[in-house]
């Protein structure tokens, strides 16, 4: 009886862990794959701003261990193309969003801004929340053969 009883607490304790490597990826799996920066958005301060088409080759893309790389710094919502940058995917403290958390220091006077992740009509919109006026890119899926 006492094997039986110490067996099926070792049985409970091993198929209550988890791996938490699992459990740290909070990616949406819409996410995963690379993406081209297509529009800006800057809004004026009334309300009447608009996405404006861009030409750029800047791209950012997802990977499923929970990590990003996109072409350029990712700082205030940069459109130029430059060195890849490294960085997170996580959970926002705010919303129900991932947000993206840059390698690189790009406000330090700042710390609670952040680039938050949304789908919209298949295309992603990374937002910038320190924006006053609204700001945010436009990045349309690149299709993989």
């Amino acid at each position: 009886m006492k094997n039986l009883l110490l067996s099926s607490i070792i049985i409970g304790i091993l198929l209550s862990c988890s791996n938490d490597d699992e459990s740290k990826n909070v990616v949406n799996p819409q996410l995963i794959g690379k993406w081209k920066l297509i529009e800006t958005f800057l809004d004026p301060g009334d309300g009447s701003g608009t996405y404006q088409s861009i030409e750029s080759e800047k791209t950012i893309e997802f990977f499923n261990n929970g990590t990003f790389a996109i072409s350029g710094s990712l700082c205030k919502l940069s459109t130029s193309v430059g060195e890849i940058t490294m960085g997170i995917v996580s959970e926002s403290k705010y919303s129900d969003r991932n947000i993206l958390i840059s390698n690189e220091e790009c406000d330090p006077d700042n710390s609670t801004a952040e680039y938050r992740l949304s789908i919209d009509n298949s295309d992603l919109i990374v937002s910038y929340t320190a924006c006053i006026e609204g700001c945010g890119l436009k990045y349309q899926k690149l299709i993989t053969e």
